[in-house]
């Protein structure tokens, strides 16, 4: 009588493939293995090497830190005009931008039922260029005290300027300001420029603090009373700094 091994044997079983289900088998070690090309990893590094230099430029440089600000052109020294009664415009003699000399005549009052005298003449107090003119027509009524033109004694220009006022502490005499006037209607002219005289530490009757720059270079003709778009400059940062709030 035969004697049956029942012992476990242990059989040695290649790892094979089933080709697309076919019953078509291959050793797993005959098959390539799947590797990423050296120029990919390569390509891969330099591409990362190359976004990290340029976001290190773009957060070191430098940029100017300006403060947008809204106001108008005005001079340094302006004489207001005012009517001495109430009455009627009777003749307006000077032109609106005319050269005036002290004592020259602006324009000829008729006093109303409730004053006394006859034509009254309003002259300039001072030498200068008469603006404000065009607002008045002859017959237009005034009032005792009321401003009937103004006078440039000194026509050196300045830009009278509002900012917000969480940022106006950034603003110290001297800083400089490139602005443009709305007079001009050419929107790609040079900006005009001009240098922060004082910054106001009360509140003016508009509610905002005002700032006074004298104009020093001025591309094109301004206008007294023009309104102006302004940027001040403030400082410069590199851009990390201000995308964190540091200075």
């Amino acid at each position: 009588m035969s004697r049956v091994n029942h012992e476990p044997q242990t059989v040695a079983v290649s790892p094979r493939t089933d080709i697309a289900g076919e019953g078509y088998c291959l050793d797993a070690h005959l098959l390539p293995r799947s590797s990423v090309p050296s120029w990919m990893r390569l390509g891969l590094v330099l591409s990362v090497a190359v976004v990290c230099v340029l976001g290190g430029l773009a957060l070191t440089q430098v940029i100017d830190e300006r403060v947008p600000a809204t106001g108008r052109v005005s001079a340094r020294r302006v004489r207001l005009v005012t009517s001495p009664l109430s009455g009627v415009l009777g003749e307006v003699v000077a032109r609106e931008g005319e050269l005036l000399r002290a004592g020259q005549v602006l324009a000829r009052v008729i006093p109303g039922t409730n004053s006394a005298g006859g034509l009254q003449t309003i002259s300039s107090p001072v030498s200068g260029r008469v603006v404000g003119l065009t607002a008045w027509e002859v017959g237009g009524e005034v009032s005792e005290g009321q401003v009937i033109a103004k006078i440039l004694e000194d026509e050196r220009y300045v830009v009278l300027l509002t900012a917000s006022e969480d940022r106006l502490h950034l603003i110290q005499p001297g800083a400089r300001v490139r602005f443009s006037a709305k007079n001009n209607p050419d929107r790609l002219a040079p900006f005009g420029v001009a240098r922060v005289r004082e910054v106001a530490l009360d509140r003016d009757n508009g509610g905002g603090y005002q700032i006074v720059a004298d104009v020093e270079q001025i591309p094109y003709p301004l206008v007294y009373g023009a309104g102006v778009q302004a940027e001040i400059l403030v400082g410069r940062r590199a851009f990390w700094q201000m995308l964190f709030g540091w200075r």
